[in-house]
């Protein structure tokens, strides 16, 4: 019986590593499609030793991937990089993709440590999670292609050379672990459509200056931007509902916050743990009481009433009859109205 289980195992662990159907070069490849359009994929050797399958493209430093290859007498269009393709290859420095690539599979380039620079075809729109981690030599800027509309789970974790990463608007999920240990990363845009910033999303990104989050974001998930020790400021949207757990723990550099929604959003345990408890913090200011009297933003000593431009509530210089809450300047101070009464800019009733 013990016998029989594990021929049945290594039956099963030789079919995930997968065989290739041709080679053509040094590059192996799968058939997606035996009928028009023929198309491959990029994938790797059936290796003679199972702890080591990727072992067959470890001595290539400079890859070229064809447009299309030719195998008994049938041109396939090369469409995809497979999953694990070039996984590990720790000599590879760069890699020349064709125009007709629209995927690249999961941990496709995933440890490949020299690669220095990264040109994604603008077909592309899959990119697999964890595709690009551990490229500690990927540096540079990085432009998601338009058709890519989820940055999936860790797929530049680790890539501790990357300075910037360009996403435009289509894309409107980002998975946990995204940019994950991206420690020279210093400049990132977070796109329009994005309402939830993942778990560990931003991790140890300990060069991000600043980062601005779009209005429709409505949680902030747990480690988001934990270690980012060089971020200075933070501004969060009004719908934002929920700060997970230890989400900007160890953010030592933090001199200011802005939070922007009305109801104070529910904060989970040690969310700004090892903040600066003195740093400014910026709210409504028809909500600077409940924020000072709550129980998870207490943690603060500095909470002000939100600046001019930033402020919630609606700038009536000249007062509409309609608002609830109207501003005068007086004597070079900034005066709150509210329900026949007058407060000053630290919500004082005067």
């Amino acid at each position: 019986m013990k016998k029989f289980l594990s021929i049945i195992m290594a039956l099963v662990t030789s079919n995930s590593l997968g065989a290739y159907d041709f080679k053509v070069g040094d590059l192996y490849y799968n058939i997606i499609s035996n009928n028009a359009p023929y198309t491959v994929e990029v994938t790797y050797e059936l290796a003679s030793v199972p702890e080591h399958p990727l072992d067959n493209y470890l001595g290539l430093t400079d890859i070229i991937i064809p447009e299309s290859v030719t195998y008994s007498g049938i041109t396939y269009s090369v469409t995809s990089i497979g999953a694990y393709a070039f996984c590990d290859c720790t000599s590879l420095t760069s890699i020349a993709f064709p125009n007709s690539i629209t995927t690249i599979g999961v941990h496709a380039f995933s440890g490949c440590t020299s690669l220095h620079t990264l040109n994604i075809p603008e077909d592309v729109t899959t990119i697999g999670a964890e595709a690009f981690s551990k490229c500690a030599s990927l540096s540079g800027n990085i432009k998601i292609p338009n058709g890519v509309t989820n940055i999936a789970s860790g797929v530049f974790g680790g890539c501790s050379s990357l300075t910037s990463i360009a996403i435009h608007n289509n894309v409107t999920s980002i998975e946990d672990y995204a940019f994950n240990g991206c420690t020279s990363l210093t400049s990132i845009n977070i796109p329009s459509g994005i309402t939830s910033i993942g778990e560990y999303v931003f991790y140890n990104c300990t060069s991000l200056p600043s980062i601005t989050l779009p209005d429709g974001v409505t949680s902030i998930g747990a480690m988001a931007f934990s270690k980012c020790s060089s971020l200075a400021s933070i501004t969060i949207p009004n719908g934002v509902t929920t700060i997970e757990a230890w989400a900007f723990s160890y953010c030592s550099g933090m001199t200011s916050v802005t939070c922007k929604a009305n109801t104070p959003p529910t904060v989970k345990t040690r969310a700004f743990f090892e903040v600066p408890v003195n740093i400014s913090v910026y709210v409504p200011c028809e909500s600077l009481v409940e924020y000072q009297n709550g129980e998870e933003w207490s943690y603060f000593t500095n909470i002000q009433c939100m600046s001019e431009e930033g402020s919630a509530i609606e700038n009536t210089y000249s007062p509409s009859p309609t608002s609830i809450y109207q501003k005068q300047i007086k004597d070079g101070q900034l005066l709150i109205l509210h329900n026949g009464n007058t407060y000053n800019i630290t919500g004082q009733e005067l």
